[in-house]
């Protein structure tokens, strides 16, 4: 609520001061402008559904499994994925 308050007294502040409507529309504008540039920049970022602590003990376990072998690189991951993509393509082939 108290942001709210604070936005309500710069508002009152704004009204009080005498602004010619060239001066407004510049103050309009610069506002406008400024909102868009954080709209854009929020559109790249998210809150993230885990803590630090919580990617941390993600990444040791990543770290343990790769150490004892159980993991795949990504080169792996890529031919996994092409292969399953070439029988795809062979499946639709023979459908059609």
């Amino acid at each position: 609520m108290e942001g709210t308050i604070s936005i309500d007294k710069l508002w009152t502040f704004i009204q009080s001061m005498s602004l010619s409507a060239d001066n407004q529309r510049w103050l309009a504008d610069r506002l406008i402008e400024n909102s868009k540039k954080n709209e854009s920049a929020s559109q790249y970022t998210f809150d993230c559904p885990y803590t630090q602590e919580e990617i941390d003990r993600r990444l040791d376990i990543a770290e343990q499994q790769a150490a004892a072998g159980l993991s795949i690189d990504n080169d792996e991951v890529f031919r996994m994925l092409n292969a399953e993509e070439n029988e795809d393509n062979q499946l639709m082939e023979v459908v059609q």
